[in-house]
């Protein structure tokens, strides 16, 4: 092949590699941003709804403590409550991008601890239930109680802290 051709044609293939490479990276790093985009806007969402339920859970479990329920008719709803953080659990691991942010790892613990806490009153209701150890049964409650209270603001914190470092929300604060 004489020499005029050779050198344009040796250079058309090696600009048009570089093309291909650049055009490969932006489609790799756009797709990451969006999978770190979709992860937060999820466990902001997440956050949000699990507020609600441990809200809802708390009410519930407050009038047991106050004698205004009876300990049986709890079973039913702490259960849904336990399953349904569970399943909020599930839902932020599932949408956690490759490298999560701190807030996004301690907000699935914070719904963890929120679990185990629902997990507490459940066995305090059922030693109260039984009218065996009633002692026992109200520390149960009152722990769980407590736990799931500091887990919900826990997981307040967190949210705000997601929402504020959601990619593409400069301006938003809460």
């Amino acid at each position: 092949m004489p020499a005029n051709v050779l050198l344009p044609l040796t250079w058309f293939v090696a600009m048009g590699c570089v093309v291909l490479f650049a055009l490969w990276r932006i489609v790799v790093v756009g797709g990451e941003a969006r999978r770190v985009a979709h992860g937060y806007r999820i466990a902001s969402d997440v956050a949000h709804r699990a507020d609600g339920w441990i809200a809802d859970a708390a009410g519930m479990i407050d009038a047991m403590r106050r004698r205004q329920v009876e300990p049986e008719e709890m079973a039913s709803p702490l259960a849904a409550a336990s399953a349904a953080l569970g399943a909020l659990a599930s839902e932020v691991r599932a949408g956690l991008p490759r490298q999560p942010s701190p807030s996004m790892t301690a907000l699935v613990e914070e719904l963890d601890r929120a679990q185990r806490a629902l997990e507490l009153v459940d066995y305090g209701r059922g030693l109260l239930a039984s009218a065996d150890r009633l002692g026992e049964g109200e520390t149960s409650i009152k722990r769980g109680y407590l736990n799931l209270l500091h887990a919900r603001d826990a997981i307040r914190l967190r949210g705000v802290e997601i929402r504020a470092a959601t990619p593409g929300s400069a301006t938003r604060t809460a």
